[in-house]
């Protein structure tokens, strides 16, 4: 698509263009959010993504400003302040509105790890990837 990476300049345009296909399929019936969602901790590429710096919490929100889902299984420190959840779920709130669109956040605070340190989950279901900041 043009896009080097997810994360890469391009990220916004392609993602949007993925949920228009995604919602063009005809004689689909579309439940839930239907379109494009960024799960970091059920996707191996968005958890290697994480890995390499290719994104942060702030760049996830703007894509998924565009596509069918918001902030969706990202760890953040499990010390991160209330205060800091809370401006982000207000940010995200404002987004949703602002688009006339649902958006959620679902974060996972990870206790005892910091930005950029890897998650160790013993799912078959999650991804392990890099703890993600919450600014």
């Amino acid at each position: 698509m043009g896009v080097e990476y997810f994360g890469a300049s391009g990220t916004v345009e392609a993602s949007s263009l993925l949920t228009r296909v995604f919602k063009s399929i005809k004689n689909v019936d579309l439940v839930g959010f239907s379109g494009l969602m960024l799960a970091l901790t059920e996707d191996t590429g968005l958890a290697e993504g994480t890995t390499n710096g290719n994104f942060d919490i702030r760049s996830l929100l703007t894509y998924s400003s565009v596509c069918g889902i918001d902030l969706d299984t990202v760890p953040i420190p499990g010390n991160t302040s209330i205060e800091k959840i809370s401006a982000l779920m207000r940010d995200t709130g404002t987004m949703a509105f602002r688009l006339n669109k649902p958006l959620t956040v679902r974060v996972f605070p990870v206790p005892g790890l910091s930005a950029g340190e890897q998650t160790v989950f013993e799912s078959d279901d999650l991804c392990n990837c890099a703890v993600l900041a919450v600014p």
